[in-house]
């Protein structure tokens, strides 16, 4: 330990000079990493997810994305969803695209020791019967990733991303 101490003490300029050299090569290849955080960039292009993602959005439309959020005076209601449903189709048509809402959602149910899929909403449209819009209510609470994109807890805001053509980079 002493040897070395001596060594600093001796030679303090040439450690400097070193270490100031050893600074500016980490800068200039820490200056060449570029940062992409799109998902298609994440995954190699031998992954099968890359290649779904390829075959359904061959034209990156993720990119073209906008959010809607619909805030009802009350709780959640059959009319409601009923309103939200026609509303989100009415923006599909005008824009030529497509969305993600509690109606096109999927949920996963623990049956044994799999998951299985199922739908968000029953039949993927606004619920007609009780036993329906419950069975709705149940998945929202059930299932945490649709809640908090898609709804707020027993609230009164529900939430779409609509995805078209229309807008540019």
């Amino acid at each position: 330990m002493r040897k070395i101490l001596e060594f600093s003490l001796k030679n303090s300029l040439f450690i400097i000079v070193i270490n100031v050299l050893l600074t500016l090569i980490m800068i200039f290849f820490a200056s060449k990493i570029e940062m992409n955080s799109e998902i298609t960039a994440l995954m190699p292009d031998t992954n099968p997810a890359s290649d779904l993602v390829k075959k359904y959005d061959p034209e990156d439309r993720e990119r073209n994305a906008f959010f809607l959020a619909l805030e009802s005076k009350g709780p959640l209601s059959k009319e409601g969803l009923a309103v939200y449903e026609q509303v989100i189709g009415e923006v599909n048509e005008l824009t030529g695209g497509y969305c993600d809402s509690i109606f096109s959602a999927t949920t996963f149910l623990k049956r044994g020791g799999r998951l299985a899929p199922k739908p968000l909403v029953p039949n993927r449209i606004a619920p007609k019967t009780d036993a329906e819009f419950e069975e709705l209510l149940s998945n929202l609470d059930q299932d945490v990733f649709s809640r908090k994109i898609f709804y707020t807890h027993r609230g009164n805001i529900l939430n779409t991303i609509f995805y078209h053509p229309v807008i540019t980079k």
